[in-house]
């Protein structure tokens, strides 16, 4: 009897220097004393049993396809000297989008957009809250010269960001 596709796919993103994982063995390395600490394999585990097909996008950007969504009010991501925020050419999840409370480039001389957005449809995407003051929803330094900006962002549906610190 033939198997049948899973009715959705979960992607757990660990390329950007997560203090979790869904991976067992890096969980292990992570958190030798305690690895179930820094894992999230038992709830890929049972996302799994559920028909859902699970994986592990370990490195690079998330861009080139698929749907985003990044629920929440909380999520943060920092770089001292790289691309802090890259989502190109994705199709983002319109009731949950995708959020961010901070986005932070802590080094100047950067060589790179602190936040590229590009060619993304569907929702909407958010640094910071409506009610943040100059700084809560991060800083973004370096980065400037007649060829790169701070930011780029060009054919999307939606972005928003607000009281973030640029320099």
């Amino acid at each position: 009897m033939p198997s049948r596709p899973s009715i959705a796919r979960v992607l757990f993103d660990e390329a950007h220097g997560e203090s979790w994982t869904i991976r067992p063995d890096v969980a292990r390395v992570m958190q030798p004393s305690h690895p179930e600490d820094s894992s999230y394999a038992r709830a890929a585990e049972a996302l799994a049993r559920h028909d859902l097909e699970v994986r592990v996008h370990a490195d690079g950007a998330l861009d080139g396809g698929g749907t985003l969504s990044l629920p929440g009010t909380t999520n943060t991501i920092s770089t001292e000297t790289g691309q802090a925020l890259k989502i190109t050419g994705m199709t983002i999840l319109a009731n949950t989008g995708v959020n961010f409370a901070d986005v932070n480039r802590t080094a100047a001389g950067a060589t790179t957009n602190a936040i590229q957005l590009e060619t993304n449809t569907g929702g909407p995407i958010t640094v910071g809250a409506t009610t943040d003051l100059a700084g809560d929803a991060g800083t973004i330094e370096g980065g400037r010269s007649r060829r790169r900006g701070l930011v780029k962002a060009s054919s999307f549906a939606s972005v928003s960001a607000n009281a973030s610190i640029v320099s």
